[in-house]
């Protein structure tokens, strides 16, 4: 299962980089850093990446991410009372 997520992010990033101007990502692996010091997205584009992302992960994989959030957010030991 990890391959496959791992080839849906590649696979994102290749069709976000065609998208951009300027090839910002070059050639993206799983090394690429995508925000921050040296990162190649702005924060829009990184934020159109994880939308775009979270729509193909819930088509593929049949998950709907809000939902799986909300699941983790009422598990958590870490959560305020």
């Amino acid at each position: 299962m990890t391959n496959k997520i791992e080839e849906v992010i590649l696979n994102s990033l290749i069709e976000l980089n065609e998208e951009l101007e300027n090839n910002p990502l070059g050639s993206p692996s799983k090394e690429t850093q995508l925000y921050g010091g040296g990162g190649a997205l702005d924060s829009m584009a990184l934020v159109s990446f994880i939308t775009d992302l979270e729509e193909i992960i819930s088509e593929k994989f049949d998950k709907d991410i809000e939902e799986e959030v909300k699941f983790l957010k009422r598990k958590t030991i870490y959560r305020l009372f």
